[in-house]
């Protein structure tokens, strides 16, 4: 799930695999059918981009691609990025994608891509780091901060975790410097309030962040 603005986009493939755009409310706007099979993990808009129709996902072992929304299509599906992914986001400068890749069942760790724009490629680098909740829950979704601030988040137990990590300032580890622990009860109930949201979750597939900075 990403956000091009103030509208959110995700994937689901409840049918068929298609990208969503949602408004604040839960309602959906419009649907977008891909042409591809596959099961995107992780979604997200890089900016630099400059264009609300192009989208990149990323896949558990089926790598990542480069989206049309117009038409559904992968533009281009980049070679030496097939990994268990959960996550993804671009950094604000539009040069690296972070990756959430599993390694074990509650577990994910940091992965980074270089982009060449110029020569249109992605390049994994020599970056690899533990992420906060490892061994209580794995990191299935995140977005960036306009202050440069991995927010991720997860389920442990009966509870959802949000949490803010500095993925440059420690040698090993996306750094954690804040988090909130939100009950799935809470959560749910809240939801439950606006008509348009019948369903309970059980989990935390997906979320974007739209608020700027790390409070």
């Amino acid at each position: 799930m990403d956000n091009y603005g103030s509208t959110p986009y995700l994937f689901a493939a409840k049918d068929k695999p298609a990208i969503y755009t949602v408004k604040p409310d839960g309602s959906l706007v419009t649907k977008i059918g891909l042409k591809v099979g596959k099961h995107y993990e992780g979604i997200t808009f890089r900016k630099q981009d400059n264009n609300q129709n192009t989208i990149w996902g990323g896949s558990l072992n089926n790598g990542i691609d480069k989206i049309n929304l117009l038409t559904g299509s992968i533009i281009k599906s980049y070679p030496g990025t097939s990994m268990e992914i959960k996550s993804m986001v671009w950094d604000n400068s539009g040069t690296y994608l972070y990756v959430s890749q599993r390694t074990a069942d509650r577990c994910t760790r940091l992965q980074r891509f270089y982009y060449d724009s110029a020569k249109d490629t992605l390049t994994k680098q020599s970056f690899d780091k533990s992420m906060p909740g490892c061994t209580l829950g794995r990191t299935d979704a995140m977005d960036m901060t306009t202050d440069g601030y991995i927010v991720g988040g997860y389920k442990s137990g009966q509870n959802l975790i949000f949490y803010f990590c500095d993925p440059l300032i420690d040698a090993t580890s996306c750094k954690q410097v804040s988090y909130r622990t939100i009950s799935l009860s809470s959560y749910n109930a809240a939801l439950s309030t606006n008509k348009i949201c019948a369903q309970s979750f059980i989990n935390l597939d997906g979320f974007t962040w739209m608020c700027g900075k790390k409070p």
